[in-house]
């Protein structure tokens, strides 16, 4: 989880300096500066120990790929990440897209790289941060380096 939480550091730091450098964005700064930075830990160490966690369902190194991506890619819809959920879309996604980290991590990146008028919520950096336990606890009941099968 630390060498998650290192480069996902460093990944956010290279792209930043790319953009500030060929595209003259403007990087958070203040309070902003430190919610996003606050942000990328917090989902770093989330995600890691929920792919950690995810192991307990992953046969074998192979089967892996399809694994993860049967989870993450319905969760990226339905948290709107990939098409944004418009008025007109189920109530059920919405609630959905709201139980699961995906939806609070997007919000509360924008938030803290954008701030105003795009609002940066502790209660989404939160709700990331209670998944990551709940990833944890999980990862350090059933995680195992061998294979199940």
């Amino acid at each position: 989880m630390t060498h998650a939480v290192l480069i996902s550091i460093l990944l956010v730091v290279i792209t930043t300096a790319f953009g500030v450098a060929f595209y003259q964005a403007s990087v958070p700064s203040g309070t902003l500066f430190w919610d996003h930075l606050t942000t990328v830990v917090v989902g770093a160490m989330a995600f890691s120990a929920l792919g950690l966690a995810t192991t307990a369902i992953v046969p074998n190194a192979d089967a892996a790929p399809a694994v993860v991506n049967a989870i993450i890619l319905p969760l990226l819809f339905l948290s709107g990440i990939f098409i944004p959920l418009g008025p007109d879309a189920p109530s059920w996604m919405k609630v959905v897209g709201d139980v699961f980290p995906v939806k609070h991590f997007a919000e509360a990146m924008l938030g803290s790289f954008y701030g105003p008028p795009l609002p940066f919520e502790w209660s989404d950096v939160l709700v990331v941060a209670a998944w990551g336990a709940v990833g944890l606890v999980l990862a350090i009941r059933f995680f195992s380096w061998e294979p199940r099968k």
